[in-house]
């Protein structure tokens, strides 16, 4: 679920790529493509983003740990719904998912297991509560605030757990699914959010991606607040298993931020020369990535011909009309390296390939 505070003025990345494509296959038969690595994104720290580390659980049974616990708190919402999360008839906290005796290979709840590492987090209430209020999770990301000129991305995990047998031998009737949320926070307060989108699309058993997006500009008023995420059940009854108890299950959270505006390597909101220097001094780097404009993991001469084709346009509010302001001249690289030569001449030769 996109939301876009402000209307910006910006080349999109997907008009780009088509281009981009074919520069890379022409640059591919003068041996000039690296080997794609990781994408360039700049990814933002998670504590504890599998749930793996228990430290700080209020109790552990079996295979689930109760409470908050090492990078996550309790939220609940009326406060004080759920307490310390601990307790009937709700909890929170994690589980793992264990062999399934019955079906080698599989597992318990979750047949394919825990989408990373061995644990999950859950919001499990049981029957008769649903309705009450929504709950579950949530984390600051301390000094690390959001920022202008960024669309930042939150990935997370969301599971539909299956009925099943814990290891105490207690059966749960977990048919339906009680909704959930996943919000982008500034400040403690949500900026974007995925409000159940998967809901319908999960089957029992299952994991899927929920994604949130969000873009800035040098307007928002939330700049310089600490990001932070919240993981929500929803606690919603479902009409189609009235009796059943209501969890809801999450993994693998992870969020990354790229330049809302493309070749804006400084992130200021404009690309312009300074954005050229920020690609020349870093050039064939896989570590550093601010100017890996085509999130190959690598920045190379694809960063350039994103930057030179975006050259001048500016990020501006203007109500609902966007517009690109484009440069009369593009600085060219300096050096005569075969890839750069090769990224001149592509236009021309292509054109000739035409008549």
């Amino acid at each position: 679920m996109t939301a876009f505070p402000t209307c910006r003025i910006a080349i999109p990345y997907m008009l780009m790529k088509s281009r981009v494509t074919a520069f890379r296959a022409f640059l591919a038969g003068v041996g000039c493509v690296a080997t794609p690595a990781a994408h360039g994104a700049t990814t933002l720290p998670v504590v504890n983003s599998g749930f793996e580390d228990t430290t700080g659980s209020v109790s552990i049974f079996n295979e689930f740990s109760f409470g908050g616990f090492l990078g996550w708190e309790v939220y609940d919402d009326p406060p004080g719904l759920v307490g310390a999360g601990a307790s009937n008839p709700f909890y929170v906290g994690t589980l793992q998912p264990q062999p399934d005796a019955t079906s080698p290979g599989d597992f318990i709840f979750f047949p394919n297991g825990a989408p990373e590492g061995d644990r999950v987090a859950i919001a499990y209430n049981r029957a008769g509560s649903g309705g009450l209020g929504e709950y579950g999770l949530q984390q600051t990301l301390f000094g690390t605030p959001l920022e202008p000129f960024r669309t930042y991305t939150l990935r997370v995990e969301v599971g539909n757990i299956a009925s099943g047998r814990a290891l105490s031998g207690e059966d749960f009737d977990l048919r339906g699914f009680p909704g959930y949320r996943i919000d982008l926070l500034a400040g403690g307060v949500p900026i974007a959010s995925d409000d159940s989108q998967l809901a319908g699309f999960l089957t029992e058993g299952e994991f899927a991606t929920s994604t949130v997006t969000f873009a800035t500009d040098s307007s928002d008023p939330r700049l310089g607040l600490d990001l932070g995420i919240r993981l929500v059940n929803l606690n919603q009854v479902d009409p189609l298993a009235p009796t059943a108890d209501l969890e809801v299950d999450f993994d693998d959270v992870r969020i990354d931020f790229v330049p809302t505006l493309v070749g804006d390597f400084n992130y200021d909101g404009v690309v312009d020369s300074a954005d050229y220097t920020v690609w020349r001094d870093t050039l064939d780097s896989t570590t550093i990535l601010a100017a890996d404009a085509d999130q190959s993991g690598v920045v190379d001469t694809a960063g350039y011909a994103l930057w030179a084709s975006s050259y001048g346009a500016t990020l501006l509010e203007v109500g609902s009309v966007p517009a690109v302001t484009e440069a009369l001249s593009v600085p060219e690289p300096a050096g005569g390296a075969l890839c750069l030569i090769a990224a001149m001449l592509y236009p021309t030769l292509a054109s000739r390939r035409k008549v």
